[in-house]
């Protein structure tokens, strides 16, 4: 039998994004900085954005890691849409994936997505992000 971890049916404090992470062209030449929240613990990872009352500022998100199964979101609970960044062990970009907003229907991604970055609806396009770019850990700026 599989048990869920307990949701607290609050948000996550985002009040600080301590980790960073630079996307970075398959060029090398644009370099995009997050500041990220990093959601490593189940509860974290299945609260997400989930009853936040705002959409995070552009350059924010949350890093969903750790997990040791493939991932597949919803967005129950969720009030705005959100870009989500699917990342092999690499940290190579493998998969892109919008998600609507209070959906209940589950967004897989492909088997070799080992984190996913969740950030604002609109911020991939708005970069140019595509499969190729990698992330790196840290600030590079």
């Amino acid at each position: 039998m599989h048990l869920e971890p307990q949701l607290a049916n609050k948000p996550l404090d985002l009040s600080s994004f301590p980790d960073k992470l630079t996307i970075v062209s398959d060029s090398g030449i644009t370099k995009l900085p997050l500041q990220l929240y990093t959601a490593n613990t189940p509860v974290a990872r299945m609260t997400g954005f989930r009853w936040q009352k705002r959409i995070p500022p552009q350059g924010t998100g949350i890093w969903l890691k750790d997990s040791k199964s493939s991932y597949s979101l919803w967005m129950k609970d969720v009030p705005f849409d959100l870009d989500a960044i699917g990342f092999d062990e690499d940290m190579n970009v493998v998969d892109l994936k919008r998600l609507t907003a209070l959906s209940t229907v589950p967004v897989a991604f492909s088997s070799d997505v080992k984190s996913v970055v969740e950030v604002p609806a609109g911020w991939c396009l708005r970069n140019g992000i595509r499969k190729g770019f990698r992330a790196i850990p840290g600030d590079t700026q």
